[in-house]
């Protein structure tokens, strides 16, 4: 639709260009996978250059999860100590194709909204950590949500919405 694009994590056109019209993404992100291997060889990259750059520069993987930079100081997340941070692309996402609705970022907090682009994934693929926490009394704090057009409403999945 004219206006609007949806995305899982990312939405970078070379990317889509790329895997678009292909049929086994699986072989493609394996191709690329081999390509940036090899190049990290032969340039010699660090452990960390060489994770950015499987991340960044395989565009199977980039659409899949988004693109990520190296921190300057090191941070533990979830039991491991990362060198490596997500980039909030959104921030600085070109508005001139309209509206991006994007999810995988798990942003807890109020709804996450640029002039072109919103989140809809407030952590619901966490929900089993939530579940088996003690004292869980069946409500959900981390939910779906779904984007109306034209409304522009997001309508949650435990039925609440807001308008945007």
């Amino acid at each position: 639709r004219p206006g609007l694009r949806i995305a899982h994590a990312y939405w970078d056109a070379e990317s889509i260009e790329a895997v678009r019209g292909e049929s086994n993404v699986v072989k493609i992100f394996q191709e690329h996978e081999r390509r940036i291997t090899a190049q990290c060889k032969a340039n010699a990259t660090d452990e960390v250059d060489t994770g950015l750059r499987h991340q960044n520069d395989n565009p199977v993987k980039l659409l899949t999860s988004g693109p990520e930079r190296r921190v300057e100081t090191p941070f533990e997340a979830s039991g491991k100590v990362r060198y490596e941070e997500r980039v909030e692309w959104w921030e600085d996402a070109d508005d001139s194709n309209g509206l991006t609705v994007f999810g995988h970022y798990a942003l807890h907090q109020s709804i996450v909204r640029t002039a072109s682009a919103i989140c809809c994934d407030y952590g619901v693929a966490q929900r089993y950590t939530e579940r088996i926490a003690p004292g869980f009394d069946g409500n959900h704090k981390l939910r779906l949500g779904a984007v109306r057009i034209p409304e522009k409403l997001i309508v949650f999945d435990d039925v609440t919405q807001q308008q945007l």
